[in-house]
């Protein structure tokens, strides 16, 4: 059901690629679907500005085998290895939080898969690049070191600001707390450093505005 979703969406935006550490073996990019990267903060949604660097990172990877995972409360690859970016690029235009089952928060899953599907490819060297605004907690960090360990250096593309923002839920309509608040998603920039770092990557945040 989630694939099938995500292969009926329309197109994605462009941008340029992002430059972030490569390596030409294989190359996996997360993306977080968690639902505060429905945050307006950032132009035109947190998700969209992702979803747009994420394109660019997979169509600048000429020559790697390609993978694409994305998570909530649970993590999902979208398609197996490939060194098609076009086909991903199809499934990506899909990819929203209103696709998973269960709403949340878990990139320590999304990089224990990620891990799952470079080993099972054979994949000698490349890289993880987690696209979103989400850090978890001491399990994304762990599961940072085992892919650095395999050889597998896990970078991070941050998006928000430092101020955070409101939380789309339908056209007009804002999240809100118990108390009728509107809620602000904030950003965890800080956390997700240290996963770049235990990681052994790199950490860059995504420019506030962009095409």
């Amino acid at each position: 059901l989630v694939l099938a979703s995500i292969a009926l969406a329309g197109p994605t935006w462009r941008t340029q690629p992002v430059a972030l550490q490569r390596d030409a073996g294989a190359r996996v990019v997360v993306l977080d679907l968690s639902p505060s990267m429905n945050a307006v903060d950032v132009a035109p949604s947190r998700l969209e500005r992702a979803r747009t660097a994420t394109g660019a990172l997979l169509a600048d990877a000429a020559g790697a085998q390609l993978g694409l995972i994305v998570f909530g409360a649970d993590a999902f690859s979208v398609a197996p290895l490939t060194a098609d970016a076009g086909v991903l690029a199809h499934l990506l235009a899909g990819a929203t939080p209103r696709v998973l089952p269960r709403a949340g928060s878990r990139p320590d899953l999304a990089l224990e898969l990620a891990r799952a599907m470079l080993a099972g490819s054979g994949a000698s060297g490349g890289e993880v690049i987690l696209v979103g605004d989400s850090a978890g907690d001491e399990r994304t960090l762990a599961a940072a070191r085992a892919l650095a360990r395999a050889g597998f250096p896990v970078s991070v593309l941050a998006v928000g600001t430092a101020h955070g923002g409101p939380v789309r839920v339908a056209e007009g309509a804002f999240a809100r707390t118990a108390g009728g608040e509107v809620y602000v998603a904030r950003q965890e920039f800080e956390g997700l450093e240290r996963v770049a770092s235990a990681g052994g990557g790199s950490f860059r945040l995504l420019p506030a505005a962009g095409p």
